[in-house]
């Protein structure tokens, strides 16, 4: 795998479109140390996104990279969670 030819080499997207489209809030975690997603970027076009008023938050953990679900913290999965919770919560109300 070392030696693919498309070992660094991403598809340019910008998935914008397609979020404008949602009606359903969303949640993105964000790892600070992630070299494959442009998080900067993509929380540029998030909070556009929630200017034009979509329910859509997001989280930077510092600690993670790219794979933060898999990591051995619990932290992203709780803040998942307790998301999940209030968002519910907002919904029964």
């Amino acid at each position: 795998m070392s030696n693919a030819p498309d070992k660094f080499q991403f598809v340019n997207t910008d998935p914008v479109k397609s979020l404008k489209r949602l009606k359903i809030p969303g949640l993105w975690l964000f790892g600070d140390k992630d070299i494959q997603v442009p998080i900067r970027l993509s929380i540029e076009k998030l909070e556009s996104l929630k200017s034009e008023g979509k329910d859509f938050d997001y989280k930077i953990f510092p600690n993670f990279g790219h794979n933060i679900s898999i990591s051995a913290s619990m932290e992203p999965t709780k803040f998942a969670i307790g998301w999940i919770k209030s968002l519910a919560e907002r919904i029964n109300n």
